[in-house]
């Protein structure tokens, strides 16, 4: 029983040290970022943090693999591939005006058509988690089935 106790303390703990990465989700959410021709200090801070929390959270929650994200004008895009071997694209919409991302199944790295889109909530770090989460759930049972 105190086991049991334990392992769920440390579970939370983990949990807790994921949601962590996710402080970009409340960065996009309180910013008014400036629009320009050119890349902003504003975004490219913003940039930085977004990818570097977003690998760690990929990569401790999802275990995911070779996580590539690329920096567009205002926007982020990339690929990672789940333990399963399934690779995933998503797509961070253009921060300035819409604040929404997605996330479909790809062939490959180049694959830009892939899936259907799944719309993630941006709304919260929970909301995010629990959008991903289920996207993800759902893919890796689809490719059991």
């Amino acid at each position: 029983m105190e086991d049991e106790y334990k392992n769920e303390n440390e579970k939370l703990k983990d949990e807790a040290e994921i949601m962590k990465n996710l402080e970009f989700i409340d960065v996009l959410n309180r910013t008014e970022f400036e629009s320009s021709p050119e890349l902003t200090p504003q975004f490219a801070a913003f940039s930085t943090e977004f990818q570097k929390g977003f690998k760690k959270y990929l990569t401790e929650k999802f275990h995911a693999k070779n996580i590539k994200i690329n920096r567009g004008h205002f926007y982020e895009y990339g690929f990672f591939t789940l333990p399963n071997g399934q690779i995933i694209y998503f797509s961070l919409g253009d921060v300035r005006w819409d604040k929404n991302m997605f996330m479909r199944t790809a062939e490959n790295y180049k694959d830009f058509k892939g899936g259907p889109n799944y719309w993630i909530n941006l709304d919260s770090k929970e909301a995010f988690d629990r959008s991903v989460s289920n996207f993800l759930r759902q893919e890796t049972r689809r490719l059991k089935a």
